[in-house]
């Protein structure tokens, strides 16, 4: 995958408080899935299998008794017992959803609820005319026999029936409360993200670019057109599309960067001797310790480019203070170097990434703003030979994703790939998905609201107007924020912004030419067909709060969720109640991702959660994205819910294998509705919405 990479700089405080005692934060208990299975194994009975769901294998089962001929005499009790909560549904949902099923185990006296227990309990479910279904699958008007086995015991069969939806809605069961996350988005809340001081996502703010080149790598005029057209080229200016363009489409005009191109910035040192290859080199050469990773070279870069801007070209760096917080909103250096990408201080100086000068946290002055954000390009990543003319954007678009507030969606433990790839901030093709675009206030979904149980809804195409849908359980409402978890549904079109990569883009194209099958990167870019995109968001705030003792110290310290957007922390010291600023909960990669239910037990906040901020749900059953060999499904047309058998179908059942707490959301709630794809063509997408 390509190494760009987006770099944490940040001060959490909340760690150092959060181990203090005194916590009087509530447990939110566990669903028990198939994870728990292997833990009640050893409680299960080993006895051995009765065919007949009437009969016992063992005593234990029933009560003693004196003679088979009293009237008294025990009757068998099966150990298994199965209830179905409802026995009649509607067609379209499934067993599991709208049965609702409870499977109770007893042995030695103990009794257990199993029905969740996907790996261990085996479910037949048949029609009256003999059909097999799984107990996810989408079941037509009949009558129905279901029975389970677990631990080697059938349950008694049951009875239930599917009837007929009285109608179908249309224009209603969605409302679109929202109008704007001006309050809410990214940009404004960067306490939020990985950085603050953004670059602003909505309206005309202006960003410096400086070619910086050296005097054994020097820049040549014909570069620096490469790279004005690289930043604000037109059509057949580049191989694709500009920055400019390519953020004035995505936005659907809401964001207009106005862009200077300045010309070469020639650094003092040579690129072979330029603040040295090793911590050791970087020590002799600058007088910076390169053992400080947080430490980087760039910054030295920097501090000679804001001389030289406002010195030697006259710049007023106040006319690139767009939102007026003191710091230069972005800027972006794209350098000539062709020697070897060395590693130093921690960081890959000779390659792609976006950070902040850390020699200027906390000295912004409105006014006399200092540079803070800055992208760092390889010129020849951007120069690559993919395209005529040859000026390939897709990175620097991907880094001013993070400029303006976004992590990678990608993994960057590489071990596992949950967005999907297909997203500029994933695989860098494409366009931004809809849960990016909330984030940067240039979209606002409809909402699934329960005012109706069963509709249809008409999807435009994402790409002309942003047009999406948000559904979780309509009985804990959406909070109205992008910060929440909920489904997110919108219409790909293989057009516009995704055209381009709808073939496969190049960088993973090429990936196949060293001998392995073009299947090791599936489609290798964005999908070739339209379709419908779901995706799991999990994007909960958390934030530290507790109570004081009349001298002001702690007394009680949590770390728990939050609807609430705080962007500073305070201290009531009347009510002797104190709270932080809002923190992001997850990641799309694991070890960044915060465990926040374990507070609860630990009292301590740690990272490693199995909870992900953006994952793909896929028609299947299974989750081909969460492992290693997930570059195999990148593009496949089968990742997105189309018609056609097996691929146009969801239910909490049947896509459980995507959730980390089996049918439930993360925050264990459950959907209470389940949908189809019933119709797709190039210019819209029919969904069919049934209550479970």
């Amino acid at each position: 995958m390509k190494k760009t990479k987006l770099i944490v700089f940040s001060a959490f405080v909340l760690l150092g408080l959060a181990a203090c005692g005194g916590h009087t934060v509530s447990s939110i208990s566990s669903s028990t899935g198939s994870s728990s299975a292997g833990a009640s194994s050893s409680s299960d009975s080993s006895s051995s299998s009765s065919s007949s769901s009437s009969s016992s294998s063992s005593s234990i089962f029933s009560s003693s008794s004196s003679s088979s001929s009293s009237s008294n005499s025990s009757v068998a009790v099966n150990p298994l017992a199965l209830t179905l909560t409802n026995t009649t549904i509607k067609a379209g949902n499934c067993f599991f959803d709208s049965v609702k099923p409870s499977l109770i185990y007893t042995a030695s006296g103990t009794s257990k609820d199993v029905t969740n227990y996907t790996s261990r309990v085996k479910w037949k479910l048949t029609s009256s005319d003999g059909t097999a279904y799984k107990t996810g699958d989408a079941l037509p008007v009949g009558t129905y026999t279901v029975y389970a086995t677990y631990s080697s015991k059938n349950s008694d069969k049951m009875t239930f029936t599917v009837v007929d939806w009285d109608s179908i809605d249309t224009g209603k069961g969605y409302s679109h409360p929202v109008t704007n996350f001006d309050k809410t988005n990214v940009t404004v809340n960067a306490n939020v993200g990985a950085f603050d001081h953004l670059f602003p996502a909505v309206g005309k703010p202006k960003m410096i670019v400086v070619p910086v080149d050296f005097s054994d790598n020097q820049g040549t005029a014909a570069e620096k057109t490469l790279i004005t057209n690289l930043y604000k080229g037109g059509d057949g200016e580049t191989g694709w599309k500009s920055l400019h363009d390519y953020y004035y489409e995505s936005s659907y005009g809401k964001l207009d960067m106005q862009i200077d191109v300045t010309d070469w910035y020639r650094y003092g040192a040579t690129s072979t001797d330029t603040l040295g290859k090793t911590a050791a080199d970087l020590l002799a050469a600058t007088g910076k310790d390169g053992s400080n990773a947080a430490y980087d070279q760039t910054w030295d870069v920097l501090t000679g480019i804001t001389s030289w801007l406002t010195d030697a070209l006259g710049y007023n760096l106040a006319d690139y203070d767009y939102d007026g917080d003191g710091y230069v909103d972005g800027i972006e250096m794209v350098y000539k170097f062709n020697g070897k990408n060395y590693s130093a201080g921690g960081d890959h100086l000779w390659w792609n990434y976006t950070y902040v000068d850390g020699n200027n946290t906390g000295k912004g002055v409105k006014g006399k703003p200092v540079i803070y954000q800055y992208c760092w390009f390889l010129l020849s990543y951007v120069s690559n030979g993919f395209y005529t003319p040859d000026i390939d954007a897709h990175t620097v678009i991907h880094e001013t994703g993070h400029l303006m507030g976004l992590e990678d969606y990608y993994d960057t433990d590489s071990k596992s790939g949950p967005a999907g790839c297909v997203d500029m901030m994933d695989c860098n093709v494409g366009d931004h998905n809809a849960y990016s675009k909330m984030l940067y206030n240039w979209i606002t979904p409809d909402v699934v609201d329960g005012t109706s149980k069963h509709f249809t809804y008409t999807f435009k195409p994402f790409e002309d107007e942003g047009n999406c849908l948000i559904l979780r359980n309509t009985e804990d409402p959406w909070n109205q924020t992008p910060y929440d978890e909920y489904l997110l549904f919108q219409f790909y079109t293989p057009t516009k912004l995704n055209e381009k990569d709808k073939d496969g883009y190049p960088e993973w194209l090429n990936a196949h030419s060293s001998g392995s099958t073009k299947s090791a990167y599936g489609h290798a870019g964005t999908y070739a067909e339209p379709g419908l995109q779901v995706f799991h968001i999990d994007s909960r705030l958390f934030y530290e709060h507790g109570t004081l003792d009349d001298s002001g110290n702690v007394l009680t310290d949590v770390v728990d969720y939050t609807d609430t957007y705080y962007d500073s922390a305070e201290t009531d010291t009347t009510a002797k109640t104190f709270h932080s600023v809002s923190y992001f909960a997850t990641s799309n990669t694991q070890s960044r991702s915060y465990d926040v239910d374990a507070f609860a037990t630990t009292g301590k906040l740690a990272k490693g959660s199995d909870y992900r901020t953006v994952c793909i749900i896929t028609p299947g059953e299974t989750d081909s994205f969460m492992g290693t060999g997930f570059y195999a499904s990148m593009g496949n047309q089968s990742n997105i819910f189309g018609v056609g058998d097996g691929l146009n179908y969801y239910s909490n059942s049947r896509q459980q294998a995507f959730y980390t707490n089996g049918t439930k959301f993360n925050d264990h709630t459950t959907l209470n509705y389940n949908f189809k794809v019933t119709d797709v063509s190039d210019t819209s997408c029919t969904v069919e919405f049934m209550a479970n």
